[in-house]
């Protein structure tokens, strides 16, 4: 099992968040479409729990 750092994750969520596709950042950087999906959703759910407090 690979383990991504933080940043990258972040970067991918990023560029997701910015139109790319989840099928487009998994050919070019690696993780799974799956691996990429849960982290959107994750980083979504952490920044709007952040941002409440």
């Amino acid at each position: 099992m690979i383990r991504y750092k933080k940043e990258f994750k972040q970067s991918l969520v990023e560029m997701h968040n910015q139109g790319r596709s989840y099928t487009d950042l998994s050919a070019e950087y690696g993780p799974s479409v799956d691996s990429i999906r849960n982290w959107v959703k994750l980083y979504a759910f952490t920044y709007r729990f952040s941002s409440a407090l």
